[in-house]
């Protein structure tokens, strides 16, 4: 509890308060903004996968069913096995990138202007 009084008294003396309400509600704001537009970017990139990936399953129907001997067949399979497999390596490499950077965006709210890390002035002083 005097550890909470001197970190509160010391930024005041300081000039600020390092838990104004103000600049905490900011931040959330923020962070939300960032997390809504990441669940946006999200959602059109699987819709677009998705879409893709239904075409080309269809399109591997039709060339299976155009095939009329056992060799060709287990090519196209083969072929299309190998697509699928590189497409969703991709797309989870993609679905990764978009998580970074939505922890980042996130992350850059709890920083003030000068780039610091927000957190208790005690902390700050390690």
């Amino acid at each position: 509890m005097e550890a909470r009084k001197k970190v509160i008294e010391g930024s005041k003396a300081e000039g600020g308060n390092a838990w104004d309400p103000r600049s905490v509600l900011e931040m959330s704001q923020q962070a939300l903004q960032s997390w809504a537009r990441c669940v946006s970017a999200v959602s059109e990139h699987v819709g677009q996968f998705v879409q893709t990936r239904w075409h080309d399953d269809m399109d591997a129907w039709n060339r299976l069913a155009a095939c009329r001997d056992p060799r060709a067949w287990l090519e196209c399979q083969r072929e299309y096995f190998e697509k699928s497999a590189s497409d969703y390596l991709t797309e989870s490499g993609e679905l990764v990138r978009l998580a970074f950077d939505t922890a980042r965006d996130g992350f850059a709210a709890l920083r003030p202007s000068g780039g610091e890390t927000a957190r208790p002035r005690e902390m700050a002083a390690d």
